[in-house]
């Protein structure tokens, strides 16, 4: 179903399969489908067969580029320790 937006790629250093899915893909779904996609997603990435994870690596690639940047937040919000 969602085949579109889901790539299967085999990295060469070792051998492990990776999933990514891209933001702007990720984006194009409706957003009553965006929770069926993501069940989906994370049922793919922690099947096991036999045992062993399948896909030791699942990424939304992008999907950090609307948090703020945790450095920033971190000096601007936190107390600073008097001591």
């Amino acid at each position: 179903m969602y085949h579109q937006i889901r790539n299967i790629e085999e990295y060469p250093n070792g051998g492990a399969t990776l999933i990514p899915t891209y933001y702007y893909q990720f984006l194009r779904l409706l957003n009553e489908n965006i929770h069926l996609f993501l069940n989906y997603f994370f049922n793919l990435v922690y099947r096991e067969t036999n045992q062993r994870v399948q896909y030791p690596i699942g990424v939304i690639d992008d999907g950090t580029r609307y948090l703020p940047d945790l450095v920033d937040y971190f000096s601007v919000n936190i107390y600073k320790n008097d001591c």
